[in-house]
């Protein structure tokens, strides 16, 4: 029996189209006449342009500033479906090391592959054993480097889904702010209570107001 190579479910071809649905989650396979599964490749969703347009609205302001777009390449890595839910596929050649830590395979409609990939881009070449009774299903995934004087750093966006998996160096700090914060408000306190004591209440008042609001906005200024 044939299983899904995007889901894993049982599967039975009623239709002598080469291109056939997976009645559990709808994707497309490709069988060929014989009944043997052919090489797939999953439908790239996601353009190069909107990759770069994810990226860059993801690092924030100040990294857009510093960093900037270098080059970018289409790159089809080869999977088999595996037998672990957890990790529904299974890379047949190495990946980067970013890609085989957070990736997280999505359904796609897979077509047939032909000897190139169809919507352009390089595909890597199966280097290890493949398994007789699942097909090579390939996914795209956009390499993006981003560019910093000498410094480069490269991103993967998922030519599928859009996930995006950034390296530790470009990854967004939402701390930021609340460190920044948390090292103001000390002086901006002292400040203030100093400023009340000194002079008289309702002046002081003010004062001190005034004085925390400056390093409150100064910690904001400083994210």
């Amino acid at each position: 029996m044939r299983a899904c190579a995007c889901c894993g479910a049982p599967f039975h071809s009623r239709q002598p189209d080469p291109l056939a649905r997976c009645e559990f989650c709808g994707a497309l396979l490709a069988v060929d006449a014989s009944g043997a599964h052919a090489p797939l490749e999953a439908r790239l969703r996601v353009s190069e342009r909107d990759a770069w347009r994810r990226l860059l609205a993801a690092l924030g302001d100040g990294a857009r500033r510093a960093w900037q777009p270098y080059e970018s390449a289409l790159i089809w890595y080869p999977f088999a479906r595996g037998d672990d839910p957890r990790r529904p596929l299974v890379p047949l050649a190495v990946l980067p090391p970013l890609l085989e830590r957070a990736w997280h395979a999505s359904g796609a409609d897979l077509i047939e592959a032909g000897p190139e990939p169809e919507a352009g881009g390089r595909r890597v070449a199966p280097s290890r054993g493949v398994p007789a009774d699942r097909p090579v299903v390939y996914y795209p995934f956009h390499r993006l480097v981003l560019l910093r004087g000498e410094e480069r750093f490269a991103a993967w966006c998922d030519g599928i889904d859009g996930e995006l998996l950034l390296p530790d160096d470009l990854v967004p700090r939402p701390e930021t702010r609340r460190r920044s914060l948390a090292r103001w408000w000390g002086p901006a306190l002292a400040a203030g209570a100093a400023a009340g004591l000194l002079l008289p209440a309702g002046p002081g008042l003010l004062a001190a107001t005034a004085v925390a609001a400056g390093f409150a906005w100064k910690a904001g200024r400083k994210r």
